[in-house]
């Protein structure tokens, strides 16, 4: 069977890829993509996660951050990256999320995940910094709590 971390990774990419209307590509954790041609693309991960086992009841409590950084080339609409963030937001703000155990995708749910309000940060000029091609670059920050069956 799959860790706590896999299959809470996993569910949530199919959520992302279910519900998304942002229209870009996204880049998952371990992937490895060629951005240079794209104009907007997302990169979505899971970077803190607090794992409690109660073992009393058999559940396993996982606090944890989901971050989804937005980039827009400056070469296209200055809007565009307001509106990928938007459609960030709208995704994941509020959300409640079916978490399934990858190894066994037929089966029942074994949690759930519920995220919170969304933050966002402008990483645009420290991106400008590091070089390349200008790049407007958005980070939206959720935090969120799973709670899913002692495996």
């Amino acid at each position: 069977m799959a860790d706590a971390m896999t299959n809470l990774m996993t569910s949530l990419a199919r959520f992302w890829e279910e519900t998304f209307s942002g229209d870009c590509p996204v880049i998952f954790p371990g992937e490895q993509r060629e951005a240079s041609r794209w104009s907007t693309w997302v990169e979505l991960a899971i970077p803190f996660a607090n794992e409690q086992v109660e073992r009393s009841r058999g559940l396993e409590r996982i606090g944890f951050t989901v971050d989804a950084h937005a980039f827009a080339a400056e070469t296209t609409n200055l809007n565009t990256a307001r509106r990928l963030v938007d459609a960030i937001r709208d995704t994941l703000a509020g959300a409640n999320l079916v978490v399934r155990d990858v190894d066994l995708s037929a089966l029942p749910a074994i949690g759930w995940a519920r995220l919170a309000e969304a933050e966002v940060r402008d990483l645009s000029r420290l991106e400008r910094n590091v070089g390349g091609r200008p790049l407007q670059h958005f980070l939206v920050s959720l935090r969120g709590m799973a709670q899913l069956v002692e495996q």
